[in-house]
Formats: structure tokens, sequence, C-alpha cells
């Protein structure tokens, strides 16, 4: 299914479960390319469907047959190379017909990485920026196909100080509206990569953002 209908580069370590309403993935990996030396983009330790055998059995677009999914220990990397491209995967259906999915993503234990090897100046990093967001926890909601709704809550791992990720999915329209939002960010971390200046290199305190 991964490969055939949504085109993306993906193993599993294991797959079991009950055939009539449910089945469990567990550890999954997705890279951002089909290539050799692809790079790993996302783990899931545990991805838990409860599905419809009906509409399983006799609907095209097998994702209405999902009542909700459970994630267990997740990773997601933003990774951004020298080059200054930013590695992901790319869902790219062969499908004509938009799919649709009404139900509940819960997500239990997400461990957000953003990489930076590139920066914002004209010469890449010396050293690349690096930062985590962890044991985020909550749910993506759609309560109808067109519209899903978004809210995790966790911890930054270089301050401990919350983290919340809010916002809106559109699936059909392939946008999104995304809030990052937490009351502590370190300003000798975050602002020099963000805006460095020459002369200013040994900032302090913290930002809310």
């Amino acid at each position: 299914y991964f490969q055939n209908t949504l085109s993306i580069n993906a193993t599993f370590q294991s797959l079991r479960g009950n055939v009539y309403n449910s089945v469990i993935i567990e550890n999954l990996q997705v890279f951002d390319s089909q290539d050799h030396d692809a790079t790993e983009i996302l783990s899931i330790q545990s991805l838990d469907l409860s599905f419809n055998l009906l509409k399983l059995l006799f609907y095209e677009d097998k994702l209405q047959s999902v009542n909700h999914i459970n994630v267990t220990d997740v990773d997601y990397h933003i990774i951004r190379d020298l080059n200054g491209t930013w590695r992901h995967f790319k869902l790219l259906s062969k499908s004509t017909n938009p799919y649709k999915f009404s139900g509940n993503i819960f997500i239990d234990n997400f461990s957000l990485h953003y990489l930076d090897y590139r920066g914002w100046q004209q010469k890449p990093l010396l050293k690349p920026f690096h930062s985590t967001v962890e044991m985020l926890s909550g749910s993506l909601k759609f309560n109808s196909p067109d519209t899903g709704i978004l809210e995790l809550s966790g911890k930054l791992t270089r301050s401990q100080e919350p983290f919340v990720i809010s916002g809106y999915l559109w699936p059909t329209k392939k946008d999104y509206l995304i809030h990052f939002n937490t009351p502590a960010l370190s300003i000798k971390h975050w602002i020099s990569y963000v805006i460095s200046q020459e002369g200013f290199t040994d900032l302090a305190g913290l930002a809310s953002a």
C-alpha cells in the first residue's frame, strides 16, 4: 500500500492483530526517497489501526474503512542539508480521486527533531543547528474528511518548558496552518541561528514564542 498507492519508501518489522477489526504495525520507518542512501524521516514504534472489515473489502479508498489510529513512540526529523534542501517524503497518490478519512489519530510520545546543516547566511554553518521537542502527546481529529484539527503538548528538550503545537490540516487543498507556542525559548540557542549578526556572539536570556 505504501509503495503502490502512496509512492513512499517505507519498511516495517512486524504486522499482527485481528484481521476482522484491527492491525498493529511495529517499527515502521519512512524514508525521504527511493534511493539506496535515503534518509529516515519518520519512525513509529507502534501503529494500531482500528477498521471496518466490510468497508475495507468493498471501498476503493481504504482510508474510509479506518475508524481510528493510535501511534506510539514517534520520531519525525526535519532536516535541511548543506545545499539548503529540505529532506522530506512526499505522498504522491496514484489515484485520481482524493482520499477521505474521518476519524481520530491519537499520538503518544512524539519527538520532533530539527536539524539544519545550512543555516540562513551565505555560508553553511560550521556546526549544525539542532533542537528537539519531546514527549508530545495529543490528537489529530478529522470530524470530516476536509479538515483535521491538531492538538499536541510536550516539552522543549533544552529548557524542559512546555511546548504546544496546534493547527489545522486541509487534505483536499493540500494546505495546513500550524501554530507553535512555548513560554521560554533560549535566546542564545535560537536567536543567533535565526537572525545572527556580526559581533553578537554571546547572547543570553529567554523569550516566549
